[in-house]
């Protein structure tokens, strides 16, 4: 993809770009600073794409096309729309005539993306500057540390997913009030205001290597931190989660409103999603729920409960296969909570409201 203006020690109005955070599908992500040292996420836009290209769109009467500019514009609108603690917010937009790119400018999380894809073996792994994760945690990494040693203790590790699903679930809930399906929820497109605190110096192992345990650790000694103590830490902390990318949102008229897609990332859509024979689609809240219980089993062992090279492939086997949650890692109650987010009959899955009172998130 070729940006002519976008590229690091280049700025656009207030904001210099630093270096390159990633790409879209059809846009490249740049992280930001302004004169006063804030950071932004800015991503550019080929004009010439915006204008000449087309993308699919779904409904009950099939599938149509609609320019890519007015996709990105109904993602404008939306962005505007949302007022929530956990949702990305938009700063602005910027559409020089003079310039061959258009620039929408999101406040900068600089914890980054929750967990970022790692190899062709469905695995992810946090990817956590260990300087940062000093800087944004203090004395909670200098305790008896040994990174090449040991593992991450699993009860902690469950108050950081915790902590991170109380949040996306709040942010969920509040998008189901409004009629807007995420469609897309997956932590690529989950962002941190810090990095992942290493609330358990054994946590650093993870931060530092991305190495996740596969069997329990066992609980902590009185040296080190203990869930409760976690949990404070985290939510007395600055340490806040939010939701982003909505370039795939569908937006309903009414509360319990279909969808007729499969777009998305088919790691993380639910079984309804490739069984749409009769064409009459399918409930798209349930959508977003079903997609909240992979992104917890990802936190959780780090690879996708379902797993195949080939497209096609991993389809079937979401449709046609029950998944299996690796035994004696995580606790009955975490375990709980995955089960009911990835229950195969979308109408027996919790919604967001009900799924943020489980007893795991309290």
């Amino acid at each position: 993809m070729d940006f002519e203006e976008a590229n690091p020690g280049t700025a656009v109005g207030r904001y210099k770009f630093q270096s390159e955070a990633g790409h879209g599908t059809f846009c490249r992500v740049l992280w930001a600073e302004d004169g006063e040292g804030r950071s932004f996420a800015v991503k550019a836009f080929s004009k010439s794409i915006l204008d000449n290209r087309d993308v699919a769109l779904f409904d009950q009467h099939g599938v149509t096309t609609v320019p890519l500019r007015t996709r990105i514009e109904e993602e404008l609108r939306l962005l505007r729309q949302f007022q929530h603690r956990h949702i990305i917010q938009l700063v602005e937009v910027i559409d020089d005539p003079a310039r061959h790119e258009y620039f929408v400018v999101l406040e900068g999380m600089v914890g980054g993306q929750l967990m970022t894809w790692k190899d062709e073996l469905s695995g992810y792994s946090v990817v956590s500057n260990p300087q940062a994760v000093q800087r944004h945690w203090g004395e909670a990494v200098r305790w008896k540390a040994d990174v090449n040693s040991g593992g991450c203790n699993v009860v902690c590790r469950e108050v950081v997913a915790a902590h991170v699903m109380r949040h996306l679930l709040q942010a969920v809930v509040y998008l189901h009030a409004q009629n807007v399906i995420h469609k897309d929820l997956k932590p690529d497109n989950i962002f941190l205001s810090a990095p992942i605190p290493a609330v358990d110096p054994r946590f650093v192992r993870l931060l530092t290597t991305g190495q996740w345990p596969t069997v329990a650790e066992t609980p902590m000694s009185a040296e080190g931190v203990g869930a409760q103590d976690a949990g404070v830490l985290l939510g007395q902390s600055s340490f806040v989660i939010k939701l982003g990318d909505f370039n795939s949102a569908a937006v309903g008229t009414q509360p319990d409103s279909k969808i007729y897609d499969a777009e998305g990332t088919t790691a993380f859509s639910p079984p309804e999603c490739y069984d749409q024979m009769d064409r009459k689609g399918y409930p798209g809240k349930p959508r977003d729920v079903w997609s909240l219980g992979v992104v917890l089993f990802v936190m959780l062992f780090g690879r996708c409960p379902y797993w195949a090279t080939e497209a096609i492939m991993l389809q079937l086997s979401i449709m046609g296969e029950d998944y299996a949650l690796p035994a004696g890692v995580v606790s009955p109650q975490a375990e709980d909570l995955i089960r009911k987010l990835m229950n195969r009959d979308a109408s027996a899955r919790p919604s967001a409201a009900e799924a943020v009172e489980h007893a795991w998130l309290r």
